[in-house]
This record gives C-alpha cells, structure tokens and sequence, in this order.
C-alpha cells in the first residue's frame, strides 16, 4: 500500500493565521491613528506658526496684513484655513484644523502673538480672536 503525502494547508491552519493576523491588526490599528493624529497636531501648529511668520514678515514691508493667505499656506491637502483680518488691517486671527475632522485638531494664533492649539475629543471650538491675549482652558500654548 503506497502512503499519499498531501500539500497544502488544512483549513484549522488557516483559520489560525487568520486569527492571528486579526489580532495583531486589532492591535496596531489604534496605535497606527494615533500617530497619524499627533502628526496632524504637528503639521497644524507648523502650519500655523509658518502662515504667521510671512503675515510678519509682509507687514513689516507694507505696513499693513495682506487680506489673503492664498499663497502662505502649506499641507493644504491636509489642513482647512480660516483668517481673518480687523477693521483696520493692523490685527489679524489664524485658525488651522483638519480637512477631515477626524482627530479634532485646530491651531490658532493671532497677531498680538497669542498661539493656542488643542487635540482630542476635548476640545471645543475655539473662543479667540484678533485681540486674544491668553489661550482659552483646556488648550495648550506652543
């Protein structure tokens, strides 16, 4: 009597497998959007830091805030921009969230140099302004 020798996996095997590459997926899929949200946090203060430098930089040549951020902004793929100017074009406010809204992110600084920012099921829409000078609870100053 000749022995069969059989290839392949049975299906307990591949259940298994199965099983564990679900698990790990369970596993590393919160850690995995939870950096993906502390990179947008970033990329919102970056972005909002780098929109207000050359806001700066452009009054400090006009003598006056340019009334558009069109050209100033960076990760706009992956970031919404908000500003606004004062009456007088001598102040204005800057808010960066996430196009998505996902993680609940937002940026804002304005141009008496008040910058707050704030990531989390916490956070609520900002209260600030041109005229802001302290950064509202429960957000965190950068």
């Amino acid at each position: 009597m000749m022995k069969r020798t059989s290839r392949g996996f049975t299906l307990i095997e591949l259940m298994v497998t199965v099983a564990v590459i679900a698990i790990l997926a369970a596993i590393a899929y919160p850690s995995y959007m939870q950096y993906v949200g502390k990179t947008r946090y970033a990329q919102a203060k970056e972005a909002a830091m780098q929109v207000g430098s050359a806001l700066e930089r452009k009054v400090a040549q006009a003598d006056k805030y340019e009334s558009s951020i069109d050209g100033l902004k960076v990760y706009e793929d992956q970031l919404s921009y908000t500003y606004a100017l004062t009456s007088t074009q001598r102040g204005f406010y800057l808010k960066v969230t996430e196009k998505t809204a996902r993680f609940n992110i937002w940026a804002v600084l304005n141009s008496k140099g008040t910058r707050c920012a704030c990531f989390g099921s916490s956070c609520s829409e900002p209260t600030f302004a041109a005229d802001t000078n302290s950064c509202p609870t429960g957000t965190t100053a950068f």
